[in-house]
């Protein structure tokens, strides 16, 4: 290196690039092993680019990298040090949010994700880093994460270390046992026969050799009879090369008494000085070794949780058949309330609950099924040759029964539900991320039919994502821009006529559209993250305008419908009061509306904010009952004050029995429950009197008034004089 340039670099730098030199690895070609660790480092980490750096003194040297071209990298180390210059792990979220100046980003613009660990020498000098890049944010990369990492930059140093003192051996041996004695290697010399001269430290905590036992000891005598004749026979060879260093390695068996056998992987190198030959030893158990990189491969192809292969696997396997045109089912099984078993009882036994899903995914399926735990509650099964419907239906509908045995967790039994997708390959897609994506909808359509659904895709189902799509960016805008709206319907005593409440029904007014009822968009406003912000408008709007009308006509009572993951979140109690407490408006006059699907499940901490609800003065009301299967053990189980007969059975009576039957049970259960009943859907004078006649007290529906905005329903049903729509019911 020229003067003039020394002369700019700190004498510690200097000592770091001398080091750096030593190793003799700079510019020189990519190596199986240190190539193999950055590509563990990818799928272990799920990450595009990940690179053993060395820091040079302005450029990085890419040793080894997947994601990105090998070779250099422009390096700015203002003062010496620069953004990988490092005394411990850095971990950067997303780079962009930092403005760090990187030397990636020229290369790769799109860089979010930073995740680095040096890489040091025994005597602490750093040489480089093992290096993650993502191209989006990563807020998951915790400790253990970091740990992992450290364990591959470790792995990485144990295959540079090999070079160093091999590269010593090409000096001379007083410069080999020089950097010897600070190896953690076992470093040793020979002569022409194959008898010790010198070892390190590392040679002999390795070998069990003491100083009295070492001098003179073939070296062929530490390893078992196979090991020592391929030692011998790879000595043998390097007397006859002419070169002036010659070089073999081989993986050894050592014998030692106490411990049993060792793998060692033995390095042994021959060159000339003073006109004789010199050969050096450098051995390290690798058995250590190869169990961590087993270990970590594993976490790269295997679900810790079930011992299932991972996504990342599951997707190499569907390549391999597609490689191979082998048809088959693509199977996407999501697994529903294990969210509610976190909540409740906490991730241990959530994960508990997980192990207990893939044991019996491996029970059902036959070994030649290739099975996967993709992501959460989400699990990836493909049947290799499989392409009949029906067959899959068929079998889909034994999984249902094999997943339906409760789980006992605890000492408690638990019910969990679960819905498929199928795709088949290579009739749907030929490719590995359409078939998922394919899976992915088939599975979203079965969630929408509820617990035990299977559906198969269809080409269909691509046009409604796209609609979905178009839908969801509308109703973020109508958040952003206030395009909600609440309707009021009366809700009215159907043996005076008077109004005693309204129930609050949410309108969206689209700037095409025009007013659009709930069942064109709700399915899609539930699933948004700011659903719950449109719920706590719903429910305060509401509790401010009843609290309004109450002043003038005290008995009026507000219905809000609450949407399910509103009931079920953590603060619905919270919400409730708060809305309570703003409006003014006493608990004696809300009513909640709950369907019986939302609350199926047993849930203590919903049925705790209910009851406390309940107690405060909260009514809380059955929507649509009698539509479900679970109406009369829900009754026993959580505070309900309310039955709201569903217009399904209200639209054919008198004349069918069947439905005059349901509603006459539904006016006993209530009235033996001790609770109100109210009608949904009146649509004519007769239903209203055949609901009168059999004790129902309350009702609503078009024959009393349609839902209207707040100021129409103020003047058509709480405004001064006669009301006509109720003095005067519309006929048949």
């Amino acid at each position: 290196m020229p003067e003039s340039v020394n002369a700019k670099i700190e004498p510690r730098e200097q000592c770091r690039l001398e080091a750096l030199a030593a190793y003799r690895v700079l510019d020189t070609p990519p190596e199986d092993d240190l190539d193999r660790l950055v590509r563990l480092a990818v799928g272990l980490f799920n990450v595009p680019i990940a690179a053993i750096a060395l820091i040079d003194s302005n450029r990085l040297f890419l040793k080894a990298s997947a994601g990105l071209p090998a070779g250099e990298i422009g390096y700015e180390r203002p003062g010496g040090r620069g953004v990988f210059d490092l005394a411990e792990p850095l971990i950067i979220p997303d780079l962009r949010e930092q403005g760090l100046n990187h030397p990636f980003q020229h290369v790769e613009p799109a860089v979010a994700f930073c995740a680095a660990v040096p890489l040091d020498a025994p005597e602490g000098t750093q040489l480089g880093v093992f290096l993650l890049l993502d191209t989006r944010r990563r807020d998951d990369f915790d400790l253990a994460r970091v740990d992992r990492l450290g364990e591959l930059a470790r792995l990485a140093l144990e295959r540079l270390e090999i070079r160093r003192l091999d590269a010593a051996c090409r000096i001379s041996r007083a410069r080999l046992e020089f950097i010897a004695r600070g190896s953690p290697d076992a470093v040793l010399t020979c002569d022409d026969t194959g008898r010790l001269v010198f070892w390190n430290a590392g040679a002999q905590r390795l070998f069990g050799l003491t100083d009295t036992q070492a001098p003179g000891l073939e070296f062929a005598s530490l390893l078992e009879a196979p090991s020592a004749a391929v030692f011998l026979d790879q000595l043998q060879a390097l007397r006859r090369v002419e070169a002036a260093h010659a070089y073999a390695q081989d993986k050894l068996l050592v014998v030692q008494r106490r411990t049993g056998n060792l793998l060692l992987e033995v390095n042994l190198s021959r060159w000339w000085e003073a006109g004789c030959p010199a050969y050096s030893i450098i051995a390290r158990d690798v058995s250590a070794r190869n169990r961590r990189e087993a270990r970590l491969l594993g976490m790269a192809n295997f679900d810790a949780l079930t011992e299932l292969p991972n996504a990342a696997m599951f997707r190499r396997a569907l390549s391999g058949l597609m490689g191979a045109n082998q048809p088959f089912a693509l199977l996407l099984l999501g697994m529903e309330g294990l969210k509610a078993i976190n909540d409740e009882r906490g991730a241990r036994v959530g994960d508990a609950a997980l192990r207990s899903i893939g044991h019996r995914l491996r029970l059902f399926f036959s070994d030649d099924a290739i099975l996967a735990r993709l992501a959460g509650a989400e699990f990836g099964i493909a049947l290799q040759g499989e392409t009949e419907p029906d067959r899959v239906a068929g079998l889909c509908r034994g999984l249902f029964d094999a997943l339906a045995e409760p789980l006992v967790l605890d000492g408690v039994a638990v019910e969990l539900g679960c819905c498929v997708g199928v795709a088949f390959h290579p009739a749907d897609a030929s490719e590995v991320e359409g078939l998922m994506g394919d899976a992915d909808l088939a599975l979203y359509e079965a969630r929408r039919q509820g617990d035990d659904s299977c559906r198969f895709f269809v080409p269909q189902l691509r046009e409604a994502v796209v609609r979905r799509k178009k839908l969801t960016t509308e109703l973020r805008s109508a958040i952003e821009l206030g395009q909600f709206e609440l309707f009021y319907q009366p809700q009215v005593d159907l043996h005076t006529r008077e109004v005693i409440g309204a129930e609050a029904l949410l309108r969206w007014r689209h700037p095409v559209a025009g007013v659009l009822l709930p069942e064109h968009f709700l399915a899609v406003l539930e699933t948004l993250p700011n659903m719950q912000q449109v719920g706590r408008w719903i429910l305060t709007s509401a509790c401010r305008q009843a609290a309004v009308w109450r002043r003038v006509f005290p008995r009026f009572r507000i219905s809000v419908n609450l949407f399910p993951a509103q009931l079920h979140h953590e603060q619905l109690l919270h919400t409730v009061q708060q809305a309570l407490n703003e409006s003014g408006l006493p608990p004696q006059a809300l009513v909640l509306e709950v369907t019986e699907h939302t609350v199926l499940k047993p849930n203590p901490r919903l049925s705790q904010a209910l009851a406390d609800l309940c107690h405060a003065g909260v009514g809380v009301a059955f929507d649509d009952y009698g539509t479900g299967y679970a109406s009369l053990s829900l009754l026993k189980r959580l505070p309900v004050t309310r039955l709201k007969l569903d217009r399904a059975f209200v639209a054919n009576v008198p004349g069918d029995l069947g439905d005059a039957a349901v509603i006459q049970a539904v006016l006993y259960l209530g009235g033996r429950f001790r609770l109100d009943v109210i009608a949904e859907g009146i649509e004519n004078e007769a239903q209203a009197r055949f609901l009168r006649e059999h004790g129902c007290g309350a009702g609503q529906g078009n024959h009393y008034g349609e839902p209207v905005p707040a100021p129409e329903f103020a003047t058509r049903f709480l405004g001064p004089g006669p009301r006509p729509e109720l003095a005067t019911p519309r006929s048949n």
